[in-house]
């Protein structure tokens, strides 16, 4: 993922990028979208958006309306449900919580809701991760690493990456 901003604080930009996986054996085809394909701050607005009406589920909508100073990581990525196979790109919708000096003051700058990926890294800390269902057999998705090829989940064999 590459991650690019531009001069103005409130268009900053963070590039998306998809990877296109194909089985060979059964032709099946999972397109992966990962960062964020809209500008950053038109995401985190939509996340909030979706966190405060309630469509994150109740523990998102709970972050939001309890921690002022809290923010969420919407950035997309690729997950996979190892029991039936599932494949889908969404949200992170992990949760943080500003880091603080000693007296007890947030580090970082300002005090609003855009926060970019490097800044969540540098000036928060992850209070909650995200736990994915899957919307198939219910149970708990896994993200896909930079690097993960996975399963097809058709035949069961190794997807290829398309270049």
């Amino acid at each position: 993922m590459r991650e690019l901003s531009s001069h103005k604080k409130d268009e900053v930009n963070v590039m998306g990028v998809k990877r296109l996986f194909f089985c060979k054996n059964c032709y099946f085809r999972y397109g992966e979208k990962v960062g964020c394909n809209i500008p950053y701050n038109m995401a985190v607005q939509r996340s909030l958006r979706m966190a405060k009406n309630g469509e994150l589920g109740q523990e998102v909508q709970d972050f939001i309306n309890d921690c002022p100073d809290g923010v969420i990581d919407c950035l997309m990525a690729g997950y996979y449900c190892p029991a039936c196979g599932r494949l889908k790109s969404m949200l992170n919708n992990d949760m943080y919580l500003p880091k603080k000096d000693e007296n007890g003051v947030p580090i970082g700058p300002g005090n609003d809701k855009i926060r970019t990926p490097w800044e969540l890294r540098r000036y928060y800390y992850r209070l909650c991760k995200y736990e994915h269902l899957c919307d198939v057999c219910g149970n708990q998705m896994r993200k896909l690493g930079p690097r993960t090829i996975p399963m097809c989940p058709r035949c069961h064999t190794l997807l290829s990456l398309e270049e």
